[in-house]
């Protein structure tokens, strides 16, 4: 049965009512509004920042397809953090022993002094980059990080080189890079070919680089063969996407037995073979970094805490003019107002106070945003542009607004009209 205009024009009618009549309580009370308004801002406020805080450090790595199939391969000593580095040869046997593994993906990561020179145009760039990373190929299969121009494909050989959007101008300014040479020098000085451009690493990636380089580069460059024959020579990094419904703890018992045939017998059981998935790696944390999961849930916590505060704060200020609140109620009760309907009434105040506080506490918070970031050392967005930011919005403005409206609601309607 859908609703009709004989039940529509009603509750336009209700709300427009609870409406005026909230007004006009402001009006009288502006001290009381202002103040109530005002205390529900800033603790609004403080759970907006706390609560892109929290967003932030959930959605790490959350960006790629196939994030739940992806894990990474860690190495354990006497059940102790031994490190997050396996050998070359130990990413490239595993498919054929492990038929749940679709792909692999070796990473290493580096310092390196990168260079473009153009001496008909006068260029000499020189930069040390922090984040230089050799992968496979296959690292843009495994990953969803995404080319501006060029592809995977040209990135096959040894002598390709991959630049970030934002590094591109360091050494060609406005030039397109594709196709022109530059040299990195870490070990020896190599020249390399720039086969494409990729889009900056999002922040919420473990994996930062503004310099990507094929995997087999980094042994000629060392002077070594293309592939050197190393199970466990620690050198990178190994990530393995996995067939959906993977059982990764029977895997990590296999791949247990594996790596022990494959060491030596005197080392055979001093290592332990663990796989981290790879939406665990931020919050759960291991040889990289200690985890923020606990740092999450206190910030969580917190959040919740102030919104309370903000609330009972509410409730306080209410309770002290709930006698002033009571000859309306009992004058709304003498001319035939039912219990629900004043409740309705204080619950349409409460709500419209709090959608006004969420609307200042939203300009606090933007404003306050530089500093927080500042502080977090993140580059955090109340994230206008989302669905899901505005939903939460909806909901915090419905739930604020219950949680302080319900005393006078479910108390101040129950006054008996001869009793006031």
């Amino acid at each position: 049965m859908g609703c009709g205009p004989h039940l529509v024009q009603p509750l336009v009618a209700v709300f427009r009512t609870y409406f005026c009549t909230t007004v006009r309580t402001f009006r009288r009370q502006p001290g009381y509004a202002a103040l109530n308004v005002a205390g529900l801002a800033l603790g609004l406020a403080a759970c907006l920042l706390i609560g892109a805080y929290v967003v932030d450090e959930l959605s790490y790595d959350r960006f790629h397809a196939d994030v739940d199939r992806i894990v990474r391969v860690v190495i354990d000593e006497g059940g102790e953090p031994d490190g997050t580095f396996t050998g070359p040869q130990f990413a490239l046997t595993l498919p054929d022993a492990f038929p749940e593994i679709e792909q692999t993906a070796r990473v290493l990561r580096t310092r390196a002094l990168v260079a473009h020179t153009d001496r008909e145009l006068g260029i000499n760039q020189r930069y040390n980059e922090d984040n230089v990373l050799y992968v496979d190929s296959s690292f843009f299969d495994v990953f969803g990080f995404e080319f501006v121009s060029g592809d995977a494909g040209a990135f096959a050989g040894r002598d390709a080189i991959l630049l970030t959007e934002s590094a591109v101008p360091r050494y060609f300014d406005d030039a397109d890079p594709v196709g022109k040479t530059m040299t990195l020098s870490n070990v020896a000085e190599r020249t390399y070919t720039v086969a494409g451009v990729l889009a900056d690493p999002p922040s919420t990636s473990h994996l930062d680089y503004a310099v990507v380089i094929p995997y087999g580069a980094y042994y000629a460059a060392h002077g070594l063969p293309y592939e050197v024959y190393s199970f466990f020579w620690p050198t990178g990094l190994t990530y393995l996407r996995l067939a959906p419904g993977s059982d990764i703890a029977a895997m990590e018992a296999r791949m247990e037995a594996y790596e022990e045939e494959l060491r030596e017998e005197q080392y055979a059981t001093q290592f332990d073979v663990r796989l981290e998935r790879l939406s665990d790696i931020r919050l759960v944390g291991g040889y990289d970094a200690p985890g923020t999961l606990p740092q999450v849930r206190a910030f969580g916590a917190i959040a919740v805490f102030i919104l309370l505060l903000a609330c009972i704060n509410f409730m306080n200020l209410a309770t002290a003019r709930g006698a002033q609140r009571a000859k309306e109620v009992g004058v709304r009760k003498s001319i035939g107002a039912r219990r629900g309907q004043v409740a309705g009434q204080f619950l349409g105040e409460a709500l419209l106070m709090s959608g006004l506080a969420l609307v200042l506490a939203i300009g606090r918070a933007q404003a306050a945003l530089p500093w927080f970031n500042g502080v977090a050392a993140k580059e955090l967005t109340l994230g206008y542009g989302t669905l899901g930011f505005w939903a939460a919005l909806v909901g915090i403005v419905a739930l604020t607004g219950l949680l302080a409206g319900s005393y006078r609601a479910l108390v101040l309607s129950r006054f008996p009209p001869a009793a006031v």
